[in-house]
């Protein structure tokens, strides 16, 4: 049973992670040590992952947050605050225009060996790659960096012929701290 968690977490998690690129690209020898250390989580980890959970379904199915009031998701009970934290997250990717993947598998392998992360949300219309990271953290203000940059260079190269992609737009979107942070880029930049 043991090997089986090992081989999923392996499967799961790319060494060269897009959630810590700032870190292995400033320090390289950074993935060996943190190799070392045991997987762990914290409550504020699993709270993060029940709203992701909950702007998920939202987004898939076309619910309000509101839904989720009271439930029990990823063994978190929704309360008030994460309802219009997500509700702000699934208006802003619901407002954008054109085709949305959400929860989307992207490989930015041809950059950063065996690298592969999920994009939160992906749209594309009218030659504009949007890429949008929903963080639902209360610590201190995320900043679009390397994590936005990956996903996009890995759904550049999946999508980015079929929708004639021309500008990549990435957004953090972390409505407890009422942040919201875009920046661009051309893609030949």
């Amino acid at each position: 049973k043991q090997q089986l968690v090992e081989v999923f977490k392996v499967a799961v998690h790319a060494k060269l992670g897009a959630s810590k690129a700032h870190r292995w690209i400033t320090c390289p020898a950074s993935v060996a040590m943190e190799a070392k250390l045991p997987d762990t989580t914290s409550a504020a980890a699993e709270q993060g992952t029940a709203a992701h959970a909950v702007a998920e379904l939202c987004l898939r199915n076309g619910w309000a947050p509101e839904r989720f009031l009271g439930a029990e998701v990823e063994g978190y009970t929704v309360d008030q605050e994460m309802v219009d934290g997500v509700a702000v997250y699934v208006d802003f990717v619901n407002s954008l225009p054109g085709d949305k993947l959400i929860e989307q598998r992207v490989s930015y392998h041809v950059f950063a060996p065996g690298g592969f992360g999920t994009a939160d949300a992906l749209g594309f219309h009218d030659g504009v790659l949007y890429d949008i990271d929903f963080k639902y953290g209360a610590g201190y203000r995320v900043p679009v960096g390397p994590q936005l940059m990956l996903y996009a260079l890995g759904a550049f190269q999946e999508y980015g012929f079929d929708y004639q992609i021309d500008l990549v737009r990435m957004t953090i979107v972390q409505p407890r701290l009422d942040h919201i942070e875009t920046k661009e880029m051309r893609v030949k930049d």
